[in-house]
């Protein structure tokens, strides 16, 4: 009796605690209005963009706000000053004719607002590249959460091998692009112009090629890794095998050193991207990054000024088998009814974004 009576004040407890939801208040969030500064440089391109924005609240409701009529400007360690152009509204560049990165080099960052606030940079030296000796790939599979279950997965990994002695860790950013051949699953055939959707298929259907070869550049600005001191290799890229390994991939890897500064800022960015909000992992907070204002009262931006040396060379990589087709799953209605023929791009590649005929001449 004593227990039926325990639990029966427990339930009215519950009941009585709940509270109507939560609406946080927006109002003083510190963060509101800062400013946010993409200024990522890369040695080797033709021209160095900068990214002026301003922070707003969820509150808000507010959209993307652009900061114009900034004076921006890079200074050398002599004093030399480059100034960037506007090019419109919030965006700023500098071809790099004018202020030449040259390795060892340094830089600082100075923006200057129409409303008087001043933001510096710390100084950034324009790295070494360290080329790797080889870069190889392999196929491995890794466990994966999807829809509440974990799942195994077949990924391809990109691992570049460096034999020579080291005197630091060496810390790198990759991105990855390059050029894939696709076949289109339903390629010239009758059930791409269906005789409800009124459309003539072309005479000749033997006009489309059997296997064509699609471009593409996938950014990964945080895929970095670090090549410790005494490390032989490190895992350069890991990605998913999908469609685009079915046939052949040329893959071009744009490999780029960094400054450890930078790696350990993307670094803490991916660390918070990682938690899974559990009782025990860490509350979201600000990541810091290299630009500081001189008002005392605005400590510093959002964003980083970083500058990387890169190289690119591509890898080989031959048809990987059990890969579906993917991207064009077609289920045709029982007639009477009318079925919506499959995707453009399903029924001839040369559709597909990027595409062209020609097997490329650097492939194997």
């Amino acid at each position: 009796m004593r227990n039926k009576l325990f639990h029966i004040i427990i339930f009215f407890f519950l009941i009585l605690s709940c509270i109507d939801p939560f609406e946080p208040d927006y109002s003083g969030i510190v963060n509101e209005n800062r400013l946010v500064v993409d200024a990522n440089f890369a040695v080797g391109d033709d021209q160095h963009e900068v990214y002026l924005n301003r922070t707003y609240t969820v509150g808000t409701n507010g959209g993307t706000t652009r900061v114009s009529g900034a004076t921006i400007y890079m200074e050398d360690s002599v004093g030399n000053k480059y100034f960037l152009e506007e090019l419109f509204n919030g965006t700023y560049a500098i071809d790099d004719s004018e202020v030449c990165l040259e390795v060892g080099k340094q830089f600082q960052l100075f923006i200057e607002l129409q409303n008087g606030e001043v933001f510096f940079s710390t100084i950034q030296t324009v790295p070494e590249i360290v080329k790797f000796d080889t870069i190889q790939y392999r196929i491995v599979n890794k466990p994966v959460l999807r829809d509440e279950r974990i799942i195994s997965v077949e990924f391809i990994e990109f691992i570049g091998v460096n034999n020579a002695f080291k005197e630091k860790s060496l810390f790198y950013q990759t991105d990855y692009g390059g050029v894939f051949g696709y076949t289109a699953p339903y390629q010239g055939s009758q059930i791409c112009w269906p005789a409800c959707a009124q459309e003539t298929p072309p005479s000749n259907l033997s006009r489309f090629p059997s296997v064509c070869y699609i471009t593409e550049q996938q950014l990964e600005p945080l895929n970095v890794g670090e090549l410790k001191r005494v490390d032989k290799q490190l895992i350069l890229l890991s990605i998913p095998t999908d469609f685009r390994f079915k046939i052949e991939y040329s893959v071009n890897l744009k490999v780029s050193s960094i400054l450890k500064p930078n790696y350990e800022f993307i670094q803490e960015n991916n660390d918070q991207i990682d938690y899974g909000g559990g009782l025990f992992d860490p509350p979201p907070t600000n990541i810091i990054g290299n630009i500081q204002s001189f008002d005392e009262g605005q400590s510093y931006a959002l964003g980083y000024f970083n500058i990387k040396n890169s190289y690119e060379q591509r890898v080989y990589v031959d048809a990987i088998s059990g890969i579906e087709d993917g991207q064009c799953n077609y289920t045709p209605l029982p007639a009477p009814e009318c079925t919506q023929p499959p995707y453009d791009y399903c029924c001839d590649c040369l559709l597909y974004p990027g595409s062209q005929a020609d097997r490329p001449s650097y492939f194997p």
